[in-house]
């Protein structure tokens, strides 16, 4: 863990440096003009007494709490905004968002260690794993700028190693249910409905495969999914409920197929290994030495890297989108994939 937060030190240093000719911002947009537009009407608010449920600045009204990307009962935004205001900020700061972003960078790297560690991996290969994912070109690219992408990506590696425990497990423990539904819920409350349901299908499948393999029968197993996602709705519905009503009011509640399928042309394939050469941003990307692993794996543990090599393939396989037939087989067999498509989330 210290190795992989030197690692995150260093690749982050132009944000993390006090010598002002080195520092850098990320770059303004969706970010600026968006999420930290969003916090600062938010946080104006909170600092007058009011939790901002409703936005009278915007579009002659706006219903704030129920956007999902205004990440308003996400815990950890909650948090920066009552230090905040024990700090006396008399606004919202880029700086803040900025650092936000970096823990989410670092908390996401250390979710796939541990997940790796609880799957038997040694150190150095977790460690391997967790930069692979952690700074690779999904989480350190286009997703920077866009939070809630970021926020909902960074609790997946943690919802799959509460699953994994879960599975694991000799009984149904409180605790293990516990640390999965709020995993869940801290994914879902992250912001981006539509990559939290990418995620949510990848942990039923492993959870089925783990749990089948640890000895559990069918019984047990949807006796511990059960109680696990009644859990996590029971967390979720207090944003779940508006967040439905408002994207069933929104102009997205009823969209074509054409809209749905958009993807990646298949010749970003090569973007697995060389960045920028076909797009400006490079979410494929992990680099010639984690296919040379791949390899290794497929080679020597085959009955180990099989399930995390399916996912992967098929992940793959979706991101095309009506480049390839994977997106629209989901599309017609897979539930609410025809409500929130392709655009963005598969990368993951």
């Amino acid at each position: 863990m210290l190795a992989l937060t030197l690692i995150w030190a260093f690749f982050f240093w132009r944000l993390l440096t006090p010598n002002a000719a080195d520092q850098l911002q990320l770059r303004q947009g969706d970010l600026t003009e968006q999420f930290l537009a969003m916090r600062q009407r938010a946080y104006a608010q909170i600092a007058g007494g009011r939790y901002p449920v409703y936005e009278p600045c915007l579009y002659s009204g706006y219903p704030v709490q129920a956007d999902p990307q205004t990440q308003l009962t996400y815990p950890p935004q909650l948090g920066m905004f009552a230090l905040g205001r024990a700090l006396g900020w008399p606004t919202y700061p880029l700086g803040a968002l900025e650092w936000e972003i970096l823990a989410h960078a670092w908390w996401a790297a250390a979710g796939m260690y541990a997940l790796l560690r609880t799957l038997n991996l040694r150190r150095r290969a977790s460690l391997f794993g967790a930069i692979v994912f952690g700074f690779g070109g999904f989480m350190t690219g286009y997703v920077l700028l866009q939070i809630a992408l970021q926020f909902t990506a960074a609790w997946a590696p943690w919802m799959l190693w509460a699953l994994l425990r879960l599975a694991r497990s000799p009984r149904l423990a409180p605790g293990s249910v516990a640390l999965a539904a709020g995993a869940a819920a801290m994914s879902f409350l992250g912001g981006n409905a539509q990559l939290f349901l990418y995620a949510a299908y990848i942990s039923i499948f492993a959870f089925v495969v783990w749990s089948r393999a640890a000895g559990l029968s069918w019984r047990g197993l949807v006796l511990r999914g059960g109680v696990t996602g009644l859990a996590s709705l029971g967390l979720i519905a207090p944003s779940l409920i508006p967040a439905a009503l408002f994207a069933a009011s929104s102009t997205r509640a009823a969209v074509s197929y054409n809209f749905l399928s958009g993807g990646f042309p298949l010749n970003d394939i090569v973007s697995l290994v060389l960045p920028k050469v076909t797009a400006v941003w490079w979410p494929l990307h992990v680099g010639a030495l984690a296919l040379v692993a791949v390899a290794t794996a497929l080679r020597w543990r085959w009955r180990d890297a099989r399930l995390c090599i399916l996912i992967a393939a098929g992940a793959l396989l979706l991101s095309f989108g009506d480049h390839a037939i994977g997106f629209e087989m989901a599309y017609l067999t897979v539930p609410a994939t025809d409500s929130f498509g392709n655009k963005s989330a598969t990368r993951l």
